[in-house]
């Protein structure tokens, strides 16, 4: 049998900050339901522990973005590429494009 070839559509410090912000986002949102709930959401053992690990989830998905813009800016020098329209590029392509989604 073939030994199949894995093709990675992003590089891999991307897909650790894809990873690293789901896990924080999630983290969040299960945190906040029991900050704002207390007394129905437990999951996180006391309050006090919730809202740590709340701040602290905060702080790692701002400092991932960071981490990401610095990737984009400096090490791939991607971000005008991605993100900013070069002379090829069309105002009827851009407004035919919703129609694919």
């Amino acid at each position: 049998m073939a030994e199949k070839k894995y093709i990675y559509l992003q590089p891999t410090p991307i897909r650790i900050w894809h990873w690293l912000n789901a896990l924080g986002i999630v983290t969040l949102c299960v945190t906040g339901a029991q900050i704002r709930f207390p007394e129905n959401v437990n999951i996180f053992g006391t309050y006090k522990a919730a809202i740590e690990l709340h701040n602290t989830a905060g702080i790692v998905v701002a400092i991932s973005f960071f981490l990401w813009a610095f990737y984009y800016l400096v090490v791939a020098r991607t971000m005008a590429k991605l993100y900013i329209p070069n002379k090829g590029s069309s105002w009827s392509r851009w407004l035919s494009s919703p129609a694919f989604c």
